[in-house]
C-alpha cells in the first residue's frame, strides 16, 4: 500500500470524508497532510504509529509498506521489499524482540505496566 491508500482506509474507518478531518485526527497539520497526499513527504514514525492505531495493524507494516513503495534507491528498496517479505512470513508483533535483553537503559512501555513519570 502507498501512504495515500493508508490515508484513504483511515477515512473509511474513521467514517469522515476529508483530509483536513483526519489530519485531526491523527495529530497533524494540513501541510503535512497535504504533503503526504502529494508525496514530497513520507510519514513520520508517528504517524504510522497513528494510522496503525486508527487501522488496527502494526505500525512496522506500515513502515515497511511506505518505505518498499517511495524508496528510490534500488538496494534501499529490495532491504525494504525483503523486509516486507520477512514480516509477512512471521506475521507476529514485534514486542519485546528487538531489544537486548541486557540492555540496562531499556525501560519497559506504557503497556508493559511502567508510566512515563518513572
Amino acid at each position: 500500500m502507498k501512504t495515500d491508500e493508508f490515508m484513504d482506509e483511515a477515512k473509511n474507518r474513521l467514517n469522515i470524508n476529508s483530509d483536513y478531518a483526519l489530519a485531526k485526527q491523527l495529530g497533524l497539520s494540513r501541510q503535512a497532510m497535504s504533503q503526504y497526499r502529494a508525496g514530497k513527504r513520507s510519514p513520520d514514525a508517528y504517524t504510522c504509529s497513528r494510522l496503525a492505531d486508527v487501522l488496527g495493524i502494526n505500525a512496522f507494516d506500515i513502515m515497511i509498506e511506505i518505505e518498499a513503495s517511495a524508496e528510490k534507491d534500488e538496494t534501499r528498496r529490495a532491504y525494504w521489499s525483503k523486509a516486507k517479505a520477512a514480516r509477512q512470513m512471521t506475521d507476529r508483533p514485534l514486542g519485546n524482540a528487538w531489544r537486548a535483553q541486557r540492555d540496562s537503559n531499556a525501560r519497559p512501555l506504557p503497556s508493559e505496566g511502567s508510566t512515563l513519570s518513572s
